[in-house]
């Protein structure tokens, strides 16, 4: 069988001391699996094959024979649209290959391949963000929708002087300043819970006292069902 990718890298099982791989058609080959990919669609795949073969029983010696070799091809899919392989399998002999059942199994586990690789890029997807965001020079604040704290990036912790595991857990609160007045938060919330966008400049205080300004701007974060979940501060150190 072979894993076909669209980065033109082929990974190659020998069958039957046949090398599927072999350059000479090897080309053809990886045309056809390109038009599977373009097409979207099953294809089979049918071209004359040099085969060594031998009577080992009787001692006769090798002989280079042509014989009617044939692959079945299936698309790997993230999406309808979106594909990005070819899962396929192989028979030297076209007339011993049953073409539906190997199509069922290959779809079978290509469906399986394409969930695999689907998870692989959520998780980089993912990781990229995740250090985009902790390696951005704004001070990034994520908390639940009781606003307890449940990521800081670096920054914020370079920037207050409390460790990750200081703020985690706790109340945004432990900042304050006392420069403004209680009506300066009940504004804030007020916007955030019914999803609006609150920006303002806020005078915080870090742990070793040291008062500091800085520009934030917040916002609410929702699920698929418009829920309010967690609530995110995006701040800039604006101190003069």
């Amino acid at each position: 069988c072979v894993l076909y990718v669209k980065s033109d890298v082929v990974k190659t099982v020998s069958l039957n001391n046949v090398d599927v791989a072999d350059a000479v058609w090897q080309e053809h080959l990886l045309k056809w699996q390109q038009s599977v990919i373009d097409t979207r669609k099953t294809q089979v795949y049918r071209k004359e094959l040099p085969v060594m073969k031998s009577d080992s029983a009787m001692g006769a010696d090798s002989e280079m024979r042509w014989q009617d070799a044939q692959w079945v091809g299936v698309p790997l899919r993230l999406s309808k649209d979106a594909v990005f392989g070819v899962l396929s399998v192989y028979s030297r002999d076209a007339k011993d290959m049953k073409v539906d059942d190997s199509i069922e199994v290959l779809k079978g586990i290509s469906s399986q391949v394409a969930t695999i690789v689907k998870r692989k890029l959520e998780w980089e997807d993912r990781n990229l963000i995740l250090q985009l965001v902790e390696q951005t020079p704004l001070m990034i604040v994520l908390t639940d929708a009781d606003g307890t704290i449940k990521y800081v990036n670096s920054a914020v912790v370079e920037g207050t002087g409390y460790a990750r595991e200081e703020l985690l857990g706790g109340n945004p609160r432990l900042l304050n300043s006392s420069t403004h007045p209680e009506s300066f938060f009940t504004e804030m919330w007020d916007t955030l819970k019914v999803g609006g966008v609150w920006s303002s400049e806020i005078c915080n205080r870090k742990k070793n006292g040291e008062l500091y300004w800085e520009r934030a701007v917040l916002s609410s974060v929702k699920d698929k069902d418009g829920h309010i979940t967690h609530f995110m501060a995006h701040k800039e150190d604006n101190t003069e």
